[in-house]
């Protein structure tokens, strides 16, 4: 089962096909281009605007690498992994660790989420928002600060039986995937 996600497979028991395009339309929306440029010397900013965008898919509750684009003081495209620490029917406490190539951001978030489940067309989906706070970072990010709001939103295809039953929650999901967007601002 996902760990990044356990709120989606275990509320709602479903998953859903694999996206392609996020991570280029991010990019292009943070005015990215080509490879990650060398990075200036490391000063300590004013905080300034931040955003990073995430997307992920899981298939037959297996996960694959999540990808981040991140603009603003922190910035550059890697991946980011997260762990739950506290979780209730509709809340969830994270760790968010963004790995980029020039070092690591680990964030602590804070979400809402609710489920809207279609047993007919076997599909969920999982709207998430809520608020985040940089505990750490590492490298060139070893003195970042910074903190704000995201929105996650997660489309889930379940498993028909052979009858083409849905079977909701008794089956691992055939496939997840989802966007997160985080925005706020940030210093480092």
């Amino acid at each position: 089962m996902s760990k990044r996600f356990t709120i989606a497979l275990a509320v709602a028991g479903l998953a859903a096909s694999a996206i392609t395009g996020a991570p280029a339309v991010a990019a292009a929306v943070a005015g990215q281009t080509g490879h990650h440029a060398a990075e200036p010397p490391i000063t300590r900013a004013a905080a300034a605007s931040q955003r990073f965008v995430m997307s992920y898919v899981t298939v037959n509750g297996k996960d694959r690498p999540s990808r981040v684009v991140a603009a603003g003081p922190i910035h550059g495209k890697g991946t980011i992994t997260d762990t739950p620490i506290r979780q209730t029917k509709d809340r969830v406490v994270l760790k968010s660790v963004i790995t980029l190539p020039s070092g690591t951001v680990t964030l602590k978030a804070n979400e809402k989420y609710a489920v809207s489940m279609n047993l007919r067309s076997c599909t969920a989906t999982n709207i998430g928002k809520g608020t985040w706070k940089i505990v750490s970072g590492t490298g060139a990010y070893s003195h970042a600060a910074g903190s704000g709001t995201f929105v996650r939103r997660t489309f889930i295809v379940g498993r028909f039986d052979s009858e083409a039953r849905c079977l909701g929650q008794s089956a691992v999901p055939a496939a997840e995937t989802g966007t997160l967007v985080i925005t706020g601002s940030t210093s480092r």
